[in-house]
């Protein structure tokens, strides 16, 4: 099983933060994220809920260092 980070998941982590961004931001970001890391954390979960929830942490810190 692997994880596929997308724009969605950029915007669910944004919409955490309460921050908005454009469709043109969003992509810029998704495509500065280290996705392996974020696979990583995502696929220490055990279910699909678990997985989303540590990809989005993982997610909102890459967000903030950037």
């Amino acid at each position: 099983m692997a994880w596929e980070t997308t724009t969605d998941d950029v915007w669910n982590a944004l919409e955490r933060m309460n921050e908005t961004r454009t469709e043109e931001e969003v992509d810029d970001i998704l495509n500065k994220l280290n996705h392996d890391v974020i696979e990583s954390e995502a696929l220490q979960g055990d279910d699909m809920l678990e997985q989303t929830e540590y990809a989005t942490h993982e997610i909102i810190n890459q967000i903030e260092s950037m």
